[in-house]
């Protein structure tokens, strides 16, 4: 019993302490990879630990914001960009470029500030134009959305550019988005399903990684030819609809000088960003899935600790009983 005693405790204080190491690591690197993003994002081409380490903190920040309510306050804005690629085509590292050039998008972990925006246009409750008009009154200029309805809007809206993010070929795309379509899968489950911005990000996602992405067939959303083809035909369908001149088709190889001429900017004296490799994605969708199983530990540890806590005060404040024969009256002075 003993034995069994002492390594209960051992493994309490074991769980304690990676509990507490892997929080004050976890928020280092989460700073560290906020003031990378801000300045362009780690580099794809990192060692093997480091881009490994940078998924594990993209993927504990986008957790944090999935299951909190962080909103920043912004100066109100008007949209003036639009980006319609399908994702994993380069749209983390052009956000990255786009937002040195000054631009706020709206682009994965930003989603869950404006999170009850995404809700209303998923229920139908407000247009796409008050969608639009509410996300620039929340301080963001630019957004990442490839809904049908989205690239109407653009397509019928004069003063805003559209960028269409492609790949080298349809089957390089597809077996990259292969890699994160896992992800609806977790945000659907405990315990992300349980805060607001989880339930209010849930059908957008649905409509991301099922809908969009398959041309309506969800039931196909981890099938690698009915990807293919979705790709493709998205790519015909924006070049139909928006005008030559305010579109620009561009793949992250291509660097600064296409990116800047089409918006008119002037080309930063920095590499071009590119981040969120597949390495980076695979360690992201991964430390969701890892929560979705590991959760019932947190309340399983919580509830060890408050137990071996009221053995403790209980043992502290019970009576101590007396020995058989042992006189336990004091003895009186003699006067």
């Amino acid at each position: 019993m003993m034995v069994s005693f002492r390594l209960r405790n051992k493994a309490a204080l074991f769980l304690c302490l990676l509990v507490f190491g892997m929080s004050s690591m976890s928020f280092v690197r989460c700073s560290a990879v906020e003031q990378q993003r801000d300045l362009g994002g780690a580099a794809a081409d990192k060692p093997y630990l480091e881009r490994w380490l940078s998924g594990v903190s993209e993927g504990l920040r986008f957790v944090s914001k999935a299951v909190g309510d962080q909103k920043r306050k912004r100066s109100p804005k008007q949209v003036r960009l639009a980006l319609v690629g399908f994702g994993r085509t380069g749209t983390t590292s052009i956000v990255s470029a786009l937002q040195l050039l000054g631009y706020t998008f709206v682009h994965d972990d930003t989603v869950a500030e404006v999170s009850d925006v995404y809700a209303k246009l998923s229920a139908k409750t407000i247009s796409i134009d008050d969608f639009v008009e509410e996300i620039g009154q929340r301080g963001f200029d630019a957004i990442f959305l490839f809904s049908d309805e989205f690239i109407q809007w653009t397509a019928r809206t004069d003063d805003v550019q559209v960028l269409l993010t492609k790949r080298d070929n349809a089957k390089k795309w597809a077996e990259s988005w292969l890699t994160v379509t896992s992800f609806v899968d977790s945000v659907g489950s405990r315990p992300f399903i349980w805060s607001q911005t989880g339930r209010d990000m849930l059908p957008y996602f649905q409509l991301v990684f099922k809908h969009l992405v398959t041309q309506g067939q969800p039931e196909k959303y981890k099938d690698l030819a009915t990807l293919q083809r979705a790709y493709e035909s998205h790519l015909v369908k924006v070049r139909k609809m928006i005008p030559d001149e305010r579109l620009l088709e561009f793949n992250v190889k291509e660097g600064w000088e296409p990116l800047c001429q089409f918006l008119h900017k002037p080309v930063p004296d920095i590499k071009f960003p590119h981040v969120n490799d597949r390495v980076v994605m695979r360690t992201v969708v991964g430390t969701f899935w890892l929560i979705t199983w590991i959760w019932p530990l947190v309340p399983m540890f919580v509830a060890y600790l408050l137990w071996r806590l009221s053995k403790s005060v209980l043992g502290a404040t019970r009576p101590t009983k007396a020995s058989p024969g042992k006189d336990t009256t004091t003895d009186k002075k003699e006067m």
